[in-house]
């Protein structure tokens, strides 16, 4: 499965070790995460990305409703009719 996971790092909540974690977690599924993955350079490649992936991952933290560029991917996903999976990030870090 392909797999996006959509973040924002605005409000410095999120850091590397969750999106690592994330990766463990799926390691069986092909994941993209931007951060790891810098030759993504451009909105037209991440868009490319969201329609090739079968389920976006919202990590929610504090400001993930206010980052302009995930209102975006969830935008892009919701027209495309791809599914959308809400985890908060306290519920990652429990997990």
């Amino acid at each position: 499965m392909k797999i996006f996971v959509s973040y924002t790092l605005q409000d410095a909540i999120i850091k590397l070790d969750d999106l690592k974690k994330i990766e463990t977690i799926l390691k069986n599924d092909d994941v993209f995460i931007h951060l790891f993955n810098p030759d993504v350079d451009s909105q037209d490649k991440i868009r490319t990305k969201i329609l090739e992936s079968n389920l976006i991952i919202l990590i929610k933290s504090d400001k993930t409703f206010f980052s302009k560029w995930v209102l975006i991917e969830l935008q892009i996903a919701h027209h495309s009719n791809i599914p959308i999976f809400m985890i908060s990030i306290e519920d990652l870090r429990n997990h």
